[in-house]
């Protein structure tokens, strides 16, 4: 009896994406097993001609969004949320708090993320200029966008009856005006390291106001649990009959979460 020739075809699914690039095929020979004869494989190229494209289906995922900001101080751990492929991380320090009518202020505290820092603003002077903005140099881990130091707070001008030294401001706004004559300094906007006012006086007495916290924008990849710190406003000072300075806002984080 003679053996049957009979040949299995050898299939396999190849991925490209380059036209004109070339796919070997062959097949494999069955032997029979009463002829035990050896056939010879046949190969022959396939040329690519067309590509197809596939399209992946399915809701994009919205970003979300965490915030932090400053309650009693001390170190706290961000954990991302499940999924988070990528974050973007705005933040900036305390504030400095404005002078008042004879006595400087208090300079903010800085805010920390992972490595990156925003310095504090500084405090308003009694009788001299305003507090300095922060401003520091330095990067952590992922990619620079931005960093803007805070605004510096108004000065003293030696005038009888006048108005103390607004605060100063970065990119969150929120600078507290100086008071009127013989009146309080305005606290800066809470939770975005806006400078206090100075209070305002008379007899070429008044404050000057405080600084503002530095401004910062970053990226990071992958990211996994991360230490973190929001610095506080500079405290108001309080003169005895009135005369009191704005006091400087706490910092913030916002952290917001991408997943694609």
């Amino acid at each position: 009896m003679a053996s049957t020739n009979t040949f299995l075809t050898l299939l396999s699914t190849v991925q490209t994406d380059k036209i004109g690039s070339t796919i070997t095929t062959g097949y494999i020979p069955y032997i029979s097993t009463a002829g035990r004869q050896t056939y010879s494989n046949t190969l022959s190229t396939l040329t690519v001609s067309t590509l197809t494209t596939t399209t992946i289906s399915g809701a994009s995922r919205a970003p979300t969004v965490q915030r932090f900001i400053y309650t009693n101080g001390g170190t706290y751990t961000y954990v991302p949320t499940a999924g988070v492929v990528r974050i973007k991380v705005r933040m900036c320090g305390g504030g400095g708090s404005g002078a008042s009518y004879i006595y400087s202020g208090y300079p903010g505290s800085s805010t920390s993320f992972d490595g990156w820092t925003c310095a504090r603003g500084e405090a308003g002077i009694h009788d001299g200029q305003g507090g300095a903005g922060g401003t520091s140099t330095g990067t952590g881990d992922g990619t620079l966008i931005v960093r803007i130091p805070g605004g510096s707070g108004g000065g003293f001008q030696n005038q009888a009856y006048i108005n103390g030294g607004s605060g100063g401001s970065n990119p969150f706004g929120g600078g507290g005006g100086g008071g009127a004559s013989g009146m309080a300094g305005q606290y800066g906007a809470a939770n975005t390291g806006a400078g206090g006012g100075g209070s305002g006086g008379y007899a070429g007495n008044a404050g000057s106001g405080g600084g503002a916290g530095e401004y910062l924008e970053f990226y990071i990849s992958n990211p996994t649990s991360i230490s973190y710190n929001v610095g506080g406003g500079g405290a108001p000072i309080q003169y005895p009959g009135g005369f009191a300075s704005g006091g400087g806002a706490g910092g913030i984080i916002i952290v917001e979460e991408f997943y694609i």
